[in-house]
This record gives structure tokens, C-alpha cells and sequence, in this order.
């Protein structure tokens, strides 16, 4: 797959279909986009996704817009569904750009788009004066085809990246899976820690999340943890172990039947299942042994989800 951060970068090659968005989770609404540009294989074109990259959060958004998949998976997951080209400017590049000039000038000629796929609220141009009637007429004035996409409806709404994020917020990880068709999972760099676990003989692995990323109600998960391949069962705690302190939220992870250092490397980390809240215990002791009846559930429904994650055989 290539991938290119800028304009500048993409050559008029090969005639190509072209899915726009921010797919900001690559949950199953968006899917729905992506594939429309993928099954125009069939015709010969190129499938490609116009995206961008996010370096400043505007001031009017920081309250509401958190990522859940970053920047890195998103690329990552692309390249799972298959397809070719990842266009993903800062957002600053094309922002100010007229509706016109990014149809024409940027996915006809730089592009040569074909065929165009988006949602049918998509919004681009300076000020977001575009609309897909804006695009649909550009791009009948060129010849190209534009297939809009209905939304991806799920117990009677529309699945949408606010949606996923309250489910994220709440806790509520089965309902999260279903609307992204994969588990809500984290992949960050493992950091060090302080260590405590392995004194517990719990050993764990910590990441920290990064600014403007969704995160999950504080508590502790089954998880499971992906490391060379290998899916282990796991349990997880999400928040700042107000019991030994943590400066900012992360995720601290046993991982059940696997033994070795992971410092420096991206894990992945599914959260399943909501067992309990964080809590503040009066000793390490207490800590102790509520961590041993929260491994404990992993170990008892962990296999559950390994089997399902297994058998449901999700390109992502």
C-alpha cells in the first residue's frame, strides 16, 4: 500500500476510485464507504482512500472530538480492507481550498478519480461549502461517478463515530464491537511502569493514551492481548490505579499464559467485557487479591472471546 502525506506527493498514474472521509474509527458505516471504492477493482480502477491527519485540534472541538482508532491504525486497518492508495493530508494542506478547486484540480486531474465514494452527509471545501449536491454536480459536469453511501443502520440508528465514543465512555464494549464488526482495541508502545505488579506476581504492561484519543470508562476488562500472532486471554485495568497513582490514564494489562518483556513495542489490546470500576484499595494486600478474582473471570470468559473473535474472522 502507499501512503501519501501530502498533494503533492500523488501522480496522475493510474485512474483510481476514490473513498473520501475522515474515518476517524473505520467502524462499520465507514466500511460501507471503503468498499464501494473497493469493488471498483472490477473495473480496473485503483482503490483509494482520501483522508487526513489531524496536527491541531480546533478550539470549538477539543471537547468533542476524540479519536478511536489513531491516525497509525487507521492506516493499518486500510491496508487490511485491501486497499491500494492512502491520500491523507494535514487537514491545514487543503482546508481553505474552494469545493471547485479540490473536485477538479485535486480528484479528476491529480487523482483521475473515476469513480467517487463518500457518505451522504459528507461536507469539504473552504468552510465546508461543499455537499454532496455540490459534488454530485461537479462531478456529473466531468464524467465521473459518485456512489453515495446510506448509513450502516444498528437497532434502528445510525452507527456513527459519537455513537461508538458514548459506548466507549460507558463501558459498554459488546455494543462497541458490534458497530465497529471488531473489538474496541488500543495499540500504543509499551511503557515502563512502576513495577508493582511483578512484586504482586502479576506482571503487567502499561500504555498510556495519548491526548484527544476516546477512553473507556475507568475500570478494570477482560481483554485480550495480541503479541507475534498470538492472541492471549487478559485482563486490564483502564485508569489512573488510584490505589498507587498513575499522572495521566493508561492501560495496565496481565496478560494470562505470557511471560517476556514487551517495553518499547505496539500491543494490542482488545477490550471484551466491563467487570467492575476502579477502585481505591487500603492496601497493596486488598490490591492484591482483587486482581487474583479478576484474573480469575478472564480465565473463566476469555476463551469465549477468543473463540469469537476466532470464528467471526474479521478482515480488521
Amino acid at each position: 500500500m502507499n501512503i501519501y502525506d501530502s498533494l503533492e506527493e500523488v501522480r496522475p498514474t493510474e485512474e483510481r476510485s476514490v473513498a473520501l472521509g475522515l474515518f476517524d474509527g473505520v467502524h462499520c458505516g465507514h466500511q460501507a464507504v471503503i468498499r464501494q471504492a473497493l469493488s471498483c477493482m472490477e473495473q480496473g480502477l485503483r482503490p483509494a482512500v482520501f483522508t487526513y491527519r489531524i496536527q491541531h485540534i480546533l478550539p470549538e472541538r477539543k471537547d468533542d472530538f476524540q479519536w478511536i482508532s489513531s491516525e497509525e491504525e487507521r492506516v493499518r486497518l486500510l491496508e487490511k480492507m485491501g486497499v491500494y492508495d492512502v491520500i491523507q493530508p494535514t487537514f491545514e494542506a487543503f482546508r481553505d481550498m474552494e469545493p471547485e478547486e479540490f473536485v477538479e484540480d485535486f480528484l479528476i486531474h491529480r487523482m483521475r478519480a473515476k469513480v467517487v465514494c463518500c457518505g451522504e452527509d459528507f461536507r469539504f471545501g473552504r468552510h465546508a461549502a461543499g455537499t454532496v449536491d455540490t459534488l454530485k454536480t461537479l462531478c456529473q459536469t466531468h464524467g465521473v461517478e459518485l456512489r453515495l453511501v446510506p448509513p450502516v443502520i444498528l437497532d434502528g440508528e445510525r452507527i456513527s463515530s459519537t455513537r461508538i465514543r458514548s459506548c466507549i465512555r460507558q463501558g459498554d464494549m459488546p455494543q462497541a464491537w458490534r458497530m465497529l464488526g471488531r473489538p474496541y482495541s488500543l495499540r500504543f508502545p509499551v511503557v515502563s511502569g512502576n513495577k508493582i505488579g511483578r512484586t504482586l506476581n502479576f506482571p503487567t504492561i502499561n500504555q498510556v493514551y495519548p491526548d484527544h484519543f476516546a477512553i473507556p470508562r475507568y475500570g478494570v476488562y477482560v481483554s485480550v492481548t495480541e503479541v507475534d500472532g498470538i492472541r492471549y486471554p487478559s485482563v486490564t485495568n483502564v485508569g489512573v490505579k488510584p490505589t498507587v497513582g498513575s499522572e495521566r490514564p493508561l492501560s495496565e494489562t496481565y496478560i494470562i499464559g505470557f511471560s517476556g518483556s514487551l517495553y518499547g513495542t505496539r500491543v494490542q489490546v482488545s477490550l471484551c467485557h466491563f467487570v467492575r470500576p476502579e477502585m481505591k484499595f487500603a492496601s497493596i494486600e486488598e490490591l492484591k487479591n482483587q486482581i487474583a478474582k479478576d484474573t480469575m473471570a478472564a480465565k473463566v470468559i476469555g476463551p469465549a472471546f477468543l473463540l469469537r473473535m476466532k470464528e467471526e474472522k474479521s478482515p480488521l
